[in-house]
């Protein structure tokens, strides 16, 4: 799975979770036992920079979808 440069690691069950329909929406998601979004992108020259705070923030803003849905999830 990937997204906004992003692979979704942690697969590990071959089934979703008891209590989940096997169609849905994240089933791919609900396979895991742990859930990280990880890139191999090369460190970017914005990092060596004062605007190394702004593009982490951009970086984390990618990220937000993976968080509301697990906090969603774990929390209502």
């Amino acid at each position: 799975m990937e997204k906004a440069g992003y692979e979704i690691g942690g697969a590990h069950y071959k089934n979703v979770p008891r209590g989940f329909d096997a169609d849905h929406p994240h089933a791919n998601l609900l396979r895991h036992n742990a859930l990280w979004p990880a890139t191999t992108a090369a460190i970017p020259a914005a990092m060596f920079t004062q605007g190394a705070a702004a593009h982490c923030v951009k970086q984390f803003a990618a990220m937000r979808p993976l968080h509301k849905w697990l906090v969603q999830i774990f929390y209502g």
